[in-house]
């Protein structure tokens, strides 16, 4: 991986971007690929058969393709969507049209750790069915409690378990796979859910692999790819089943005056234009990736995650959210100092040219039930940091606390 390939470093040779669990930048080849499109194929996809609708649709669907290959999913498994939010917005409707007729009260269960595109939508669908919404606790080391996970499994009708991979605020690796697996052996109907915002852009997924994931998704700009494009995974026994939530152009076989009958997958859960410079963008962005030593480019996140750990916890004044050992965590560091709202720690962060966010990070619950403050600071790095930028990170903030003691 080369910096000079990101041209937002090229423009600002100065920056130190440490906000990438919101966005991550995007190399050059990305960009070229959209722009590409917009210049030379522009044309909407499927149906057309003029040679510039051709090549969009085979970009488009060879877009699919490639992704489908870099998460270990078949191609009609891959619903294109604008990002995880509305995957899990898209899959909460499609299980409230499956859930409409069902008797009795339910529950869905969501972990304190969860990001509000995997809680509102189920409060949602939760309000719509008149079931009840659970939450695991967590560990005093920010990991998942799953001694109750499993428990509220047994006591509760659960129908649906939705949990982070990767937690955007504490780092939180968890183990979906063996979680679920688990989970489906002693509640098999239950769905399986998984938001891979955080995880996909960092680690490897086969979901082919896995018998325990039913759906998950994930979005293209946390990867390196465009804003406005995200996947939304199901299995595809499940997804033949389930009827779409959207209608309209494009998932349709026939139409009838009275009644309608829907397109193979995944074309059926893809009504309207979908977005096609977005999809080409993403593909490019996994062909970045596939380039990069994976060997190499893990061994460098996990010496930067030791690193950034050590380096953090040794600013006494500081405290940082998350599990204290870095196999553990992913590389996001959510910290607080006591008497300096994390606002201002960000804007005079700024100041020395080092982008961190501060705020809840869409963790409300999180942050005033578990950690028990409004907000935090959070610093998220990416394949293009190195330790230079950590040290920066620590030194800029050691200053702002000698600042604010004066």
């Amino acid at each position: 991986m080369n910096k000079s390939d990101f041209p937002i470093f090229n423009n600002n040779p100065d920056l130190v971007y440490l906000d990438n669990s919101a966005t991550t930048q995007k190399p050059q080849v990305v960009i070229d690929s959209i722009v590409d499109f917009y210049q030379n194929y522009n044309s909407n996809v499927h149906r057309g058969i003029h040679k510039l609708a051709e090549t969009a649709t085979i970009e488009f669907e060879n877009a699919r393709g490639n992704i489908a290959q870099f998460v270990g999913a078949k191609p009609e498994e891959i619903i294109f969507t604008s990002g995880t939010t509305e995957s899990m917005n898209i899959l909460a409707q499609i299980l409230f049209e499956h859930f409409k007729d069902s008797k009795g009260k339910k529950t869905i269960l969501l972990s304190e750790m969860e990001h509000h595109s995997n809680t509102l939508p189920w409060m949602m669908l939760a309000g719509n069915l008149g079931w009840n919404i659970e939450y695991v606790k967590l560990t005093e080391e920010y990991e998942l409690n799953l001694e109750s996970l499993y428990d509220a499994i047994k006591k509760n009708d659960v129908s649906i378990l939705s949990l982070t991979h990767m937690s955007n605020v504490l780092g939180t690796i968890n183990n979906l796979d063996a979680i679920f697996s688990k989970v489906k052996s002693i509640s098999p109907d239950i769905f399986c859910i998984g938001d891979g915002a955080q995880y996909v852009p960092h680690h490897k997924i086969d979901l082919s692999n896995s018998k325990s994931i039913d759906f998950y998704a994930f979005s293209g700009h946390k990867m390196m790819g465009p804003t406005g494009i995200g996947v939304l995974y199901g299995k595809k026994n499940l997804l033949e089943k389930l009827n779409p939530s959207k209608v309209g152009g494009g998932m349709i076989s026939t139409v009838k005056r009275n009644s309608f009958t829907t397109a193979e997958l995944p074309e059926k859960f893809e009504a309207g234009t979908p977005n096609i410079a977005g999809a080409i963008g993403l593909s490019k962005a996994v062909d970045y990736l596939k380039r990069q030593d994976t060997l190499e480019i893990e061994k460098h996140m996990s010496e930067l995650t030791r690193f950034t750990l050590d380096e953090l916890r040794n600013i006494k004044e500081l405290t940082l959210y998350g599990p204290p050992v870095f196999e553990k965590r992913g590389p996001v560091f959510s910290f607080s100092i006591e008497g300096i709202h994390p606002h201002d720690i960000a804007q005079i962060l700024d100041q020395d040219n080092i982008a961190i966010r501060a705020g809840h990070h869409c963790c409300q619950i999180l942050h005033r039930e578990t950690l028990k403050i409004p907000a935090s600071a959070r610093a998220s790095l990416y394949i293009y940091n190195d330790i230079e930028n950590v040290k920066r990170l620590s030194n800029s903030i050691k200053k702002l606390i000698t600042q604010f003691k004066r």
